[in-house]
């Protein structure tokens, strides 16, 4: 009997595990608007460290769906330090970017974007390293934390 393999490249399996989780959480935000009342403000903070990038720009943008790669907002660095604020509406997966730098430190155009996390109304926090992909950690709000541990798993 022949093996039928769905993911003949590895790479789309983070993407998937990713969509999934954030429809098994998209579910369970319209369950809790039906039986539980949510804090109808929408307001969110995203703060974090970035180890190895002391000063420039970071940018937020949507993750997946329909606005994926839309930019929505972007902070200045500070000593590594970052912190964006705004509303949303639910949940949803966001990336955050940086600029590359030469080996001079010197800003270059393209960006890298890393992620994905959960954005939902509450404080989060991020940290993470720019020479590193995939090294942030973020933690601070019930989805996000939910995310987390389904990655772990």
């Amino acid at each position: 009997m022949k093996k039928i393999s769905l993911f003949k490249h590895s790479f789309l399996l983070p993407r998937v595990l990713a969509i999934s989780v954030i429809t098994i959480l998209s579910l369970r935000l319209v369950q809790a608007n039906h039986f539980s009342p949510q804090d109808s403000t929408g307001n969110y903070t995203v703060s974090g460290k970035l180890k190895d990038y002391d000063s420039g720009w970071i940018y937020l943008r949507h993750g997946e769906g329909l606005k994926q790669g839309q930019q929505i907002d972007s902070t200045k660095i500070i000593h590594g330090e970052f912190t964006f604020n705004g509303k949303v509406s639910g949940i949803e997966p966001f990336l955050l970017g940086v600029h590359y730098k030469d080996n001079k430190g010197n800003i270059l155009p393209s960006k890298r974007y890393q992620g994905p996390f959960i954005l939902s109304p509450g404080k989060l926090y991020g940290e993470g390293k720019f020479e590193l992909p995939n090294f942030w950690t973020f933690s601070g709000t019930k989805e996000q934390d939910e995310y987390n541990t389904y990655k772990t798993n």
